[in-house]
């Protein structure tokens, strides 16, 4: 049920979203974004934490479910066999390093790249580099500050309402059918990119592969909520910050 409903939910979104595309104004767009971020948090935060209660699984937002745990586990042990081998060397750099990096390394990355850009455009003459937009979100990037506001609070709802949903109720579900951890973390993640229906095909590939990514910060925490905040941050240095210090630049180069 939940899938037929998220189904017709991303097939409207997508139409929704081609309205949007038309539209200058920053009341009407910001009146879009203001009832996508209501709804995204009814369907997948609310409802998910109301479903959690049904059947006595809301206690997953703060201990990971078992059968998670003991993937995690049996993942983990895999870095653990040999100490002295590089391999689980190279295994537990990532563990540790996987979290920072995915917090604060796409903010400076795209800080790095924006200023490179600036740099470039300035010895060029000005001339506007091209960037290829595989995920069709250039109608979604704020045009200004009020709309990086409601920016903001899509990116920060995403973090929190998608995580529950897909990290935590999906995957209870499709396990509870299946008694598979595989099955319940793939289709949890392809269903995961089939609601970013709206970005394109190319887009749902994307999220796919950013869902196994939030699934492997997951297994490695073991914590919902520091999964949801690297979701978070990803989301606002996409939809945001990357966005803002482009126009910072741009301002510049018009002031100069």
């Amino acid at each position: 049920m939940l899938f037929v409903v998220t189904t017709f939910i991303s097939r409207r979104d997508k139409n929704q979203y081609d309205v949007f595309k038309s539209i200058q104004k920053t009341g009407d767009r910001q009146k879009f974004f203001k009832r996508w971020a209501i709804e995204s948090f009814i369907i997948y935060g609310l409802l998910s934490m109301i479903i959690l209660s049904i059947i006595g699984q809301i206690y997953s937002l703060k201990v990971m479910p078992d059968f998670l745990v003991d993937f995690s586990k049996s993942v983990k042990s895999i870095g653990e066999m040999n100490e002295s081998d590089f391999i689980s060397g190279f295994f537990k750099g990532i563990m540790i390093s996987i979290v920072p990096v995915l917090l604060f390394g796409g903010t400076i990355g795209a800080f790095l790249k924006e200023y490179k850009d600036y740099k470039d455009r300035k010895s060029k003459n000005n001339i506007e580099s091209e960037e290829i937009n595989f995920r069709n979100l250039d109608a979604l990037i704020p045009k200004n500050y009020k709309e990086r506001i409601w920016g903001a609070i899509l990116s920060i709802n995403a973090g929190f309402s998608e995580e529950i949903f897909f990290r935590v109720l999906a995957p209870i579900l499709i396990y509870s059918v299946t008694s598979s951890v595989l099955i319940a973390i793939i289709g949890s993640t392809i269903w995961f990119g089939l609601v970013h229906y709206y970005q394109g095909m190319a887009g749902v590939f994307v999220t796919f592969f950013v869902g196994l990514l939030m699934f492997i910060v997951y297994m490695i925490t073991e914590n919902i909520w520091i999964t949801m905040l690297v979701h978070a941050v990803l989301d606002l240095n996409g939809l945001v910050f990357s966005p803002w210090l482009k126009a910072i630049f741009a301002n510049r180069e018009n002031s100069a």
